[in-house]
């Protein structure tokens, strides 16, 4: 059985190099108005922002949409 990464000229010491995922939240997020779910980075930004977990900002914005002060809204008005 052939190595495609082998073929590819890709050595185990190439994956050294990668970057890994920064658990720091951003300083800011893809957009000011929106929140994209499918951004790691902006999910971190505005769960931190909002006060709520990544798990939940998904569930407001499936619910409420991607506007951010939609999902505000819903946010202050369940509290």
């Amino acid at each position: 059985m052939s190595d495609p990464t082998r073929e590819m000229g890709i050595k185990p010491t190439d994956f050294d190099t990668l970057q890994t995922l920064n658990d720091e939240v951003p300083k800011a997020p893809h957009d000011a108005e929106h929140i994209n779910p499918k951004l790691a980075s902006d999910i971190r930004y505005w769960a931190a922002e909002l006060g709520v977990s990544g798990h939940a900002l998904h569930e407001l914005v499936r619910v409420h949409g991607t506007s951010v002060a939609k999902v505000q809204a819903a946010i202050e008005q369940n509290a």
